[in-house]
């Protein structure tokens, strides 16, 4: 048959009728093969010494490429993987003895999977006396070195059946995909280099790369190989960023220990360095994409968390080791030790060294500060109010003053360059500092006073008037740090400062946003004394206003001041604060409401209300 096979190779003219005859022969004799496969008595003792090794000499000594490689098919699909298993030192041999022009990379692939397959079906691994992953790593390497007419792609490929064979079937031997990398960079460096232009190459080892990741789903399988970064360098620039962006993007597993932060940052070199052929948007986005993989970096365990961020710490601020700026990494590094520092307050209970840890955590975050007011003085500050808030939390007073003081020292010594970033930076300062419960009387006095003179001295009217406007619930959010006097003296200030507003549109927007300020004051602070003449007087500022500049309806002052109207009209309206009964779960049940009032005092909010002239 297998002469046949080759007489009608070359003894046929008729292309069209060769093929189909051949065809024919391939199904004859797979039918054979297959008849043979389930002989009753064919134990594998006896197809491993007689059968197998006649049908191995007739394919090898045919010499027809084309008969050798459907005959190999053949008998790899026709006999179960069990003897397959058994035999395959001698079918390995013997594909190697095929001819120069056979595609043994596509029989050997086939064979792969196939066993691959089978341990998965099975739900087992391969046998342990039989060393598959070695005989197949074996006979790969060899093809690599001994016929170099076989593409670099085509090895490769057949690398990444056998990775996809060792990721099924050896799970507990990583060591195999190490191994596995290390002999794609030896075969890679016997052929030079890969070069940009083999694209099936780059796509081949790309694949290698992220194979067992995708398979994990995870890449911490990836964080204890030797060989990974080797492997990965032997890419062009662009496609070693696509691996590290892809080790990056595509993984939601918490890095926990300092061992596979330092391999992981390793293995991000090609995003953290800026190659010259990287333009301005791609540079941002690879910054972004370490700022992410920082957030992932994480142990809940406070004695293995503060090494990693000691270790991101040290990486970073190494120059020859990366460019990122300091915006992409120290930021967040700063919010993970503020995370830290919640995760150790929650169990203070059950911590003794709670509070000598959490300071611990906040010196690391004053000096990682510190070093991002090097270069970006807003961030800096905001991070300083991030620690003010969070130290308060945890009612450590010293450290509160502390941070407290470095951001008021920053925005004093007029480093913030544009008035708009000042005025965000006094309105959230004063955000912050309405929520700090830990200081002493004299010292919130103190930092409340400092905020409310540097809101008087912002360039820009417009900003100094709302600033000022704002530094007013300073001395009026909590009953023991109240301070009337100055609450309306702030009041006052921020009305005087609108006055010098130009601009009719810039003008309503304020004049109404301090009007609501006051209502707000006259509703629920009466001791800061706003009384129904300061509110006309507003009024009648903003009906000028609207009157004389004929302001459009859709103005969004306008709707504004139109809300803050109808609110004081409701509150003219005595029956809205009347005791009100309000029945729950059936009309026999009837609860009062004790949040109203009783009629006399009903009468009497309104009448304060009415005073104001709508």
């Amino acid at each position: 048959m297998n002469k046949l096979w080759v007489r009608m190779q070359h003894g046929m003219r008729d292309l069209d009728k060769r093929e189909q005859e051949r065809e024919e022969l391939n199904i004859l004799v797979g039918k054979n093969l297959s008849r043979l496969s389930q002989l009753e008595g064919l134990t594998i003792g006896l197809y491993k010494s007689d059968v197998l090794p006649r049908i191995l000499s007739q394919i090898v000594t045919c010499k027809d490429r084309i008969a050798q490689q459907y005959l190999m098919v053949i008998l790899i699909q026709a006999f179960s993987d069990e003897f397959h298993l058994r035999t395959l030192d001698q079918l390995l041999e013997s594909i190697h003895k095929l001819q120069e022009d056979v595609d043994i990379c596509s029989i050997l692939m086939s064979l792969i999977e196939r066993l691959a397959n089978y341990c998965v079906s099975h739900m087992s691994s391969l046998p342990t006396d039989v060393d598959v992953f070695q005989m197949f790593l074996t006979n790969i390497d060899e093809l690599g070195k001994s016929r170099k007419t076989v593409p670099l792609s085509a090895v490769l490929s057949l690398q990444n059946s056998l990775i996809i064979l060792v990721c099924r079937c050896y799970k507990d031997k990583p060591s195999y995909i190490d191994d596995i990398y290390a002999s794609c960079r030896l075969v890679i460096e016997s052929r030079s280099t890969i070069s940009p232009d083999d694209k099936q190459s780059i796509q081949q080892v790309t694949k290698l790369l992220q194979t067992p990741a995708e398979i994990a789903k995870s890449i911490k399988p990836l964080l204890g190989l030797k060989n990974f970064r080797s492997l990965m360098d032997a890419l062009p620039n662009h496609h070693k960023r696509n691996i590290a962006q892809y080790l990056v993007s595509e993984n939601q597993t918490c890095i926990s220990n300092v061992e596979e932060v330092i391999v992981l940052l390793d293995y991000l070199a090609p995003i953290t360095q800026r190659d010259s052929d990287v333009n301005d948007e791609e540079w941002h986005d690879y910054q972004q994409l370490v700022s992410y993989a920082i957030s992932l970096m994480y142990n809940k365990d406070p004695e293995l968390m503060v090494p990693i961020l000691q270790k991101v710490k040290e990486h970073f601020l190494n120059q020859s080791a990366t460019t990122v700026g300091h915006l992409y990494t120290l930021v967040p590094l700063t919010f993970k030790a503020l995370s830290l520092v919640q995760a150790i307050f929650k169990k203070q209970n059950e911590d003794p060294n709670c509070e000598k840890r959490i300071k611990y955590v906040f010196k690391y975050a004053n000096e990682v500060i510190s070093l991002v007011k090097n270069t970006d003085i807003v961030a800096a500050y905001n991070l300083y109010l991030q620690c003010t808030l969070q130290a308060a939390q945890c009612g450590l007073a010293e450290f509160t003053t502390a941070f407290l003081n470095q951001s008021l020292t920053l925005f004093e010594d007029e480093k913030m360059t544009q008035s708009k970033q000042e005025y965000n930076g006094l309105r959230y300062m004063i955000g912050v500092v309405q929520r700090v419960s830990c200081l002493d009387n004299e010292t919130f006095q103190s930092f409340a006073m400092r905020i409310a003179q540097l809101s008087s001295k912002l360039i820009v009217v417009e900003l100094q008037s709302r600033a000022t406007a704002l530094s007013t619930y300073l001395f009026t959010n909590l009953p023991e740090r109240k301070d009337p006097k100055l609450a309306m003296s702030c009041l006052k200030k921020a009305m005087s400062a609108s006055s010098s507003v130009v601009e009719p549109d810039v003008l309503l927007h304020l004049y109404v946003d301090l009007f609501d300020h006051y209502v707000y004051f006259f509703a629920n602070h009466p001791d800061v004394a706003v009384e129904a003449k300061h509110l006309n007087a507003i009024i009648v500022k903003i009906n000028k206003l609207i009157s004389i500049n004929n302001i459009d309806k859709s103005h969004k002052g306008l709707l504004h001041y139109r809300n803050v109207m109808n609110l004081i009209t409701e509150k003219q309206n005595w029956q809205t604060y009347i005791k009100k009964q309000q029945k729950k779960d059936s009309p026999q049940q009837e609860v009062i409401d004790e949040s109203g009032l009783n009629e006399k005092e009903a009468l009497a909010e309104a009448s304060r209300w009415k005073e104001i002239q709508i």
